[in-house]
């Protein structure tokens, strides 16, 4: 081992503080790169969710996305009041059918915009309409008409 000029004659040995020293950080170098390995994966997942709340948002949904918005900058409090509201507006019908009947409205909106689901949208459009057509007829003559239609 060296030891040099006045360290030397004192009898201190500097090989081994330094070795240390070079472990110690190697270590810490170590533990940082997974800690902050963790903390990647972590904001990926909230990048992932503000990306979504953005599609979700896009596609006439509005609840999802706000509570997504609060995980992606952890607001976890705000998270369960969302979450609170979520269960009061589902719970009243009035604001449950306009909901889905606008986010019903923005898909069919979108839906027509493509040609090739456009065509899917006609088709079922005219599976009902025969469909009713058959339950007036079935009235018309007498017959109970299915709840379901």
């Amino acid at each position: 081992m060296t030891s040099f000029g006045l360290l030397g004659l004192l009898g201190i040995n500097l090989g081994q503080p330094i070795l240390l020293l070079i472990v110690l950080c190697g270590a810490a170098w170590i533990a940082g790169k997974y800690l902050f390995r963790a903390d990647e994966a972590i904001e990926d997942r909230r990048r992932s969710a503000a990306q979504i709340a953005a599609e979700l948002k896009q596609e006439g949904l509005s609840h999802v996305p706000e509570l997504l918005i609060d995980y992606a900058v952890g607001d976890y409090s705000g998270m369960l009041a969302r979450v609170k509201s979520w269960a009061e507006f589902i719970r009243d019908d009035d604001q449950r059918k306009a909901f889905f009947s606008k986010v019903l409205e923005t898909q069919l909106r979108r839906s027509l915009e493509d040609p090739g689901r456009r065509q899917r949208v006609l088709e079922i459009v005219e599976e009902w309409r025969a469909a009713d057509t058959a339950r007036r007829e079935r009235v018309k003559n007498g017959a109970s008409a299915p709840a379901n239609l």
